[in-house]
């Protein structure tokens, strides 16, 4: 497999694996389970603004997945998410929260797909 082929297919796995994931934890956030409350607390406006956030995600990675542009998307939103999984460490009280390690594998695997088709 040639390099940029294994680039194109690490891009795909990446966005794929984020509309999952995103589309997921919106669902969970924005029907109010029994997880949801769990891991982010009681029906508050902070949880409504965190699965819209999630939802956002999962319709750039649909629109990563069927764009031409799908380098420049994943330029944008990548580098976002790896951001905002670094702030939830300094943010987030509850080191033990699961959120954590979930942003964790998501600020890594996203980062190595930057990294794999900007260089």
């Amino acid at each position: 497999m040639s390099e940029a082929a294994l680039g194109e297919l690490l891009l795909t796995v990446t966005f794929c694996a984020n509309l999952g994931l995103a589309g997921w934890m919106a669902w969970q956030l924005l029907r109010g389970t029994p997880l949801a409350d769990e891991v982010a607390g009681p029906p508050s406006v902070a949880r409504s603004l965190l699965g819209s956030y999630s939802l956002a995600i999962a319709a750039a990675c649909v629109v990563g997945l069927a764009s031409p542009f799908r380098e420049q998307i994943a330029a944008v939103l990548f580098p976002v998410q790896i951001l905002y999984s670094l702030v939830t460490f300094v943010a987030v009280r509850d080191k033990r929260s699961p959120v954590l390690a979930v942003n964790a594998v998501v600020a890594i695997v996203t980062a190595v797909a930057l990294l794999s088709f900007a260089s």
